[in-house]
């Protein structure tokens, strides 16, 4: 997701032309690893007075050959758990003691923001554009804060062990009348990822080799803002298992080679219909989490 001050005929210029360019190298090339898919965010970073209404936007942009790519985003608590981390949690979900506290003099401001679309299928070498309308209130100030994810999961095409995404945006917002001193920077973030399944074989060294499986792959991701890298690991086929995650390394700054590795034990593969060619058993998740920890704007007394 990227976020700048650019006006909007050059933003979308330059986001053609760049989808212009994935194109013809996926053209050159054929279907890839290299194909990518790409997430721009704007305007979710302001400064503005009560009762505001801001626009910003998210771009999803799937340069990917022959294949489309479903997008699912949902709006979510974003709370800081300590100067260095922040927390994506889904408001469903039941808050305890043990569940993740606010540490900061923010507060949530998810209820103020609106989704042009929730579920969206971007078809090959295309792109949509998402509207996002925060509505400020006319009587409140201060720091406030929530996030928008987007989840972008394997490709319909993909199988064995498959990849999927979750890409946290923050929504960050200081209202004032009016405001004044250190103005929040409206950055534009980018992070783009490269879409490929997990190969996974028995482990031979294992107790048990014929329901012990596991894999690796290297890939690519691409940010423009530093963050936090978090995968689990879960069995979706009637083969069932212990499926379990690492990534290395945890954290991106811009941009990065990553491995992930994967193992799963026992997986029943003889309870898979039709044998255990083209079939999905394992989903990895990659969590993309900001690292909020130079933003001491949110964190002053």
């Amino acid at each position: 997701m990227v976020m700048r001050t650019d006006c909007q005929s050059h933003q979308k210029l330059r986001v053609w032309g760049q989808l212009i360019l994935l194109a013809g190298y996926i053209c050159a090339w054929g279907p890839s690893a290299q194909a990518s898919f790409i997430l721009q965010a704007k305007g979710l970073q302001a400064q503005a007075r009560p009762g505001t209404l801001l626009h910003g936007r998210i771009i999803l942009l799937n340069a990917l050959f022959d294949e489309q790519q479903e997008v699912a985003l949902k709006i979510v608590e974003f709370i800081p758990i300590t100067a260095q981390e922040w927390q994506p949690m889904d408001p469903n979900q039941s808050m305890d003691s043990n569940s993740p506290q606010n540490t900061s003099k923010t507060q949530s401001c998810r209820k103020w923001i609106r989704l042009g679309q929730t579920e969206i299928t971007v078809e090959p070498v295309d792109r949509v554009v998402v509207p996002v309308d925060i509505r400020i209130p006319k009587d409140l100030t201060g720091l406030y804060r929530a996030a928008i994810v987007v989840n972008v999961p394997p490709p319909s095409t993909h199988f064995g062990v498959v990849t999927g995404y979750n890409l946290v945006l923050p929504v960050l917002l200081e209202v004032k009348v009016p405001p004044k001193g250190i103005p929040l920077e409206s950055e534009d973030c980018t992070l783009e990822i490269h879409p490929k399944p997990i190969k996974v074989a028995q482990d031979t060294y294992a107790p048990n080799p014929y329901q012990t499986y596991t894999g690796s792959k290297r890939t690519f991701l691409e940010t423009t803002i530093p963050a936090r890298l978090k995968v689990t690991a879960e069995a979706i086929s009637p083969a069932g298992g212990i499926w379990r995650a690492a990534i290395d390394p945890n954290e991106i700054h811009s941009t990065g080679e990553i491995e992930i590795r994967v193992s799963g034990k026992d997986v029943h593969i003889d309870k898979l219909t039709g044998g255990s060619k083209n079939v999905t058993v394992a989903l990895v998740t990659v969590q993309m989490i900001p690292d909020l920890s130079n933003w001491p704007y949110f964190w002053r007394e």
